[in-house]
């Protein structure tokens, strides 16, 4: 990059209000220049005309500000940026830079520059920046449209190149997201809840009738029905065979039952009844053979004597363990009534969450476009008054950029229509 030299530590201020205007071809080359350029800069018309603009360039200048400005109006796209120019003596002068191309049939033909002058806060945080690339002390930094911004990735500068059709659907689609996450919750809850209901039935209801069962065979089809035979209501053959099939009822029920999950204090209850069970069956095998023999005087004796104190006590623990049963069963049911309500209290919040995110991000995206238009509709304003030093920086790559370029560029042909038009009345 050409160096020129040589330079003062002398700095000469552009007057409030006076703007420099020149064009260049598409090489760079100035084509036009208004007094202020000649003023401010030292040099005759004669030496500008027909050079490269870099003719005014500053030592102290990064080699990435340029580059970042061509690249920029190589896209078709204005730029704004602070720039420190050397005059011909030495002297420098920094200006805010608002460049832009020239079309001509839609195709681009030259580019234009308007300048302006900076607030001294905005010299002094270019020039701090400036150095930085200068001095090698830039990692991390670049220049992004005439800023000095963070390079690499950063959420909060992916998020300001999102269009606003782009940030939409990310707003549904985290929207979208949190209510997938809340039905999934909801319906993994909903199973859990079916689970704990399926282990009450198997391991507590079913259990309740298989004991019912089992009580009912010894107290109804044992020993009611050796009242019943000794009464003469119920034959000997019959209730042999009743017998036999209450035998069967029993074991297979009491099987059933302790098959199921026991908890440890239902075990200790089955060993006791399983003791008991064994007195009350030797019994019942006496009272078969008591039917066989078809002897009524010792079935009366032995009803009363050994068969009923031998199987009430079954009856008895029995129903110890039909009241465990409905025991575990109200302290499962608790145990889910519990997580019914901490998953109630989670789902609320999270949907609460969900829905104040919602709410954030739809705040952020107006907010984002309400204010770059508030800040256009001032710009147009201010320029409409005739303010050439008004500056519009939206600092985002979406659709209001466009408004940014366009109005940055028509504050660029204004300035230039402007430096004509005073240059046609001083003739």
């Amino acid at each position: 990059m050409k160096t020129n030299l040589p330079v003062t530590q002398k700095e000469v201020l552009l007057g409030a209000g006076e703007s420099i205007v020149s064009t260049t071809d598409l090489k760079g080359q100035i084509t036009y220049i208004n007094r202020s350029f000649l003023d401010i800069s030292g040099f005759t018309e004669s030496e500008l005309l027909g050079q490269p603009h870099n003719i005014v360039r500053h030592p102290d200048m990064p080699p990435e500000a340029f580059a970042d400005l061509w690249n920029t109006l190589k896209a078709g796209r204005p730029w704004t940026g602070l720039v420190k120019n050397r005059c011909k003596n030495g002297d420098y002068y920094w200006v805010v830079a608002n460049a832009t191309p020239i079309y001509q049939n839609a195709v681009v033909a030259g580019y234009m520059s308007v300048r302006t002058a900076p607030t001294r806060e905005q010299i002094e945080t270019a020039d701090s920046a400036y150095r930085m690339f200068r001095e090698g002390r830039a990692a991390g930094l670049a220049i992004v449209d005439g800023a000095v911004v963070k390079s690499g990735f950063s959420l909060a500068g992916w998020l300001k190149n999102r269009t606003i059709g782009q940030r939409i659907f990310a707003i549904c689609g985290l929207l979208t997201a949190g209510m997938l996450l809340v039905g999934g919750l909801g319906m993994m809850t909903v199973g859990e809840s079916d689970g704990r209901l399926q282990t009450v039935y198997a391991d507590r209801v079913v259990p309740l009738q298989q004991l019912k069962e089992v009580a009912d065979a010894y107290a109804v089809s044992i020993v009611d029905l050796s009242h019943k035979t000794r009464d003469g209501a119920e034959t000997f053959d019959s209730a042999l065979g009743k017998v036999e099939q209450a035998q069967g009822v029993i074991a297979g029920r009491w099987r059933d039952y302790t098959s199921t999950y026991l908890t440890d204090e239902e075990k200790k209850l089955v060993a006791e009844v399983g003791i008991l069970m064994k007195a009350g069956d030797a019994a019942t095998v006496q009272l078969k053979d008591i039917l066989r023999g078809k002897d009524k005087e010792a079935l009366t004796v032995f009803a009363t004597k050994d068969l009923y104190p031998a199987i009430d006590p079954i009856s008895d623990k029995l129903s110890e363990l039909v009241a465990l049963q409905l025991s575990e069963a109200k302290t499962q049911v608790g145990h889910a009534a519990v997580d019914a309500d901490a998953f109630k209290l989670k789902f609320s919040l999270l949907l609460a969450g969900i829905c104040l995110l919602g709410v954030f991000l739809a705040v952020g995206l107006v907010r984002g476009i309400r204010r770059p238009i508030s800040d256009a509709a001032e710009f147009f304003k201010l320029l409409s008054e005739g303010r050439m030093d008004v500056q519009l920086n939206f600092e985002r790559h979406d659709e209001l950029m466009a408004i940014a370029d366009s109005a940055r560029t028509m504050l660029i042909k204004s300035g230039f229509d402007l430096s004509e038009d005073v240059a046609r009345r001083l003739k």
